[in-house]
């Protein structure tokens, strides 16, 4: 489960009284400090400041002092003034302790750019709570879990969306949520964009689908390359077979029968092979799964299939990136992938794309808030990728439906969040539609920025990418499963810190790594 905050706080909520940090994004100001217009008279002056006065032949030594400038830049929330040992100043960063130079001019362009590319401290996730529910697990008791978390951390008014898996009690939990944050907050959109389902999660779903109906022929290729690595003899035969017919695959993979991706590896490399096999039965009378001449081509065709949904879920299952911007494209291509293989000349592929696309439309057959807005918000694509891919994805007069219904929305977003930053700020923001600021940006920049800032930074998967491609559960293994709940949540939690404090990558557990094999060649 994965929380989404907002920049603007707590739509309808008076602002905070502890200086505001948003305020330092919104109300990029040059305001002089109090002082900056004092003049300041001193009896000591250097030559460059002395007035003579030829009548008394007295100096009037005035120093004219320069004016302070207030940090307004949002980048003060992240660096710090620090002493090194031996007298220099430096400027440093409170996520990663990398320090920079104090430039003389003020300019703070290469700390933004720290934050932006290099600190991916301050860019991840962090795992707040790690909480034991006892059975039954009710969303109801999961919500209060999650709310109790919240309110310790003392962020209860900042949730702007929270992205699940699509379990039945998600649902309930969920309900549950939006209603106590209505009542601390004003949800955007009246709640609108408040649930967000896991888009990896349902890509799995439909991969699974898919691969329910080549189960047998995948168990034969799995069978197959454990024969061939049992023995360096069976490998040195099949290697054999390889040059002699000059092809150019130097690896086998078997897979991990949980993890679909390392399948699609399995799968695309053994169809490098599949001349090698029936030869190297003909040597070996024991080897007994040789897959058919129509099982190489349902794994072609699956292979192709499986590789589109793979560049799918390494996309959208970023951690490093905004991904919600993407989603509309990504489930674009899915939808124009399943509609190819609905139309395939083969029984197989028609009736595997048929029951994909009942798990597509299942999820995403309604309008999706969430990505429509995500893509508009991205500069690059505007309203061009709901105008491009709504009518290709949604029948006729349902597309035009949901482009208005898109477009309403938009609007309505805007002057919500013109309406809060116009509390904040006396000068405020035009509240005209959103096509006419987008003219005059001057005037709409800090609406437009603050609305892309929270619905870019939605996660709309919950799990990383090298987790999503698993069908096993993310399950507690049985030596921190017989620890008490508050140390295995100080393991999890304080491990999570650690990783992302030092640049540590997770790495997978042996179980659920491929194994590659070589071919002695």
């Amino acid at each position: 489960m994965s929380f989404s905050t907002s920049s603007t706080e707590s739509f309808g909520c008076s602002p905070p009284n502890d200086g505001e940090e948003c305020l330092n994004i919104l109300n990029s100001t040059n305001d002089l400090d109090a002082n900056s217009n004092e003049v300041s008279l001193t009896k000591e002056a250097t030559p460059a400041n002395e007035v003579g006065n030829e009548e008394n032949g007295e100096n009037n030594d005035i120093v004219i002092q320069k004016a302070k400038r207030k940090k307004t830049s949002h980048v003060w929330d992240h660096f710090i003034d620090v002493e090194l040992k031996n007298g220099t100043k430096k400027w440093q960063c409170v996520h990663c302790k990398k320090n920079y130079a104090i430039v003389a001019s003020g300019s703070t362009s290469h700390l933004k750019r720290h934050l932006d590319e290099v600190c991916l401290v301050y860019k991840k996730k962090r795992i707040l709570s790690f909480v034991h529910v006892p059975p039954p697990r009710r969303g109801v008791d999961i919500a209060d879990a999650i709310f109790k978390c919240l309110k310790e951390w003392g962020i209860e008014n900042k949730i702007f969306s929270v992205s699940v898996d699509n379990a039945a009690y998600n649902d309930k939990c969920l309900k549950e949520l939006k209603v106590l944050f209505s009542r601390h907050q004003n949800l955007v959109l009246d709640g609108k964009l408040f649930h967000v389902r896991c888009c990896a999660h349902i890509l799995n779903l439909l991969v699974q689908d898919g691969i329910e109906r080549i189960a047998e022929i995948i168990e034969k290729v799995r069978e197959s390359v454990k024969f061939i690595n049992h023995s360096e003899a069976r490998l040195r035969t099949f290697s054999q077979i390889v040059q002699q017919l000059k092809l150019g695959g130097k690896k086998l993979i078997l897979d991990c029968p949980t993890r679909w991706n390392s399948t699609y590896q399995m799968l695309s490399v053994a169809m490098q092979f599949k001349e090698v096999f029936p030869r190297f039965q003909d040597r070996e009378p024991s080897y007994t799964t040789l897959p058919h001449e129509d099982d190489w081509e349902k794994v072609e065709k699956f292979s192709k299939l499986l590789e589109v949904f793979n560049a799918v879920t390494n996309i959208i299952s970023g951690s490093e990136y905004p991904t919600a911007n993407l989603y509309l494209a990504e489930v674009f291509r899915i939808k124009q992938v399943l509609d190819i293989a609905a139309q395939d000349e083969s029984n197989f592929m028609r009736d595997m794309a048929k029951a994909m696309k009942t798990k597509f439309d299942k999820y995403w057959s309604q309008c999706n808030l969430v990505m429509s807005l995500a893509s508009i918000l991205d500069p690059r694509i505007k309203m061009m990728g709901v105008n491009m891919c709504f009518p290709l994805i949604y029948p006729g007069d349902e597309a035009k439906k949901y482009i208005e219904y898109v477009s309403n929305a938009l609007n309505h977003m805007y002057k919500e969040y013109a309406d809060v930053l116009n509390e904040r700020d006396e000068e405020g923001s035009s509240r005209t539609s959103v096509d006419q600021n987008i003219l005059m940006p001057k005037k709409s920049s800090g609406v437009l920025s603050q609305m892309a800032a929270d619905v870019l930074a939605i996660p709309i998967s919950t799990v990383a990418s090298e987790s999503t491609f698993s069908a096993g559960g993310r399950v507690i293994d049985s030596f921190r499963a017989s620890l008490d709940p508050s140390t295995v949540e100080s393991l999890i939690c304080g491990g999570d810190w650690l990783r992302v404090l030092h640049g540590i990558k997770n790495k997978p557990k042996v179980k659920q790594v491929p194994i590659e094999i070589e071919l002695l060649l």
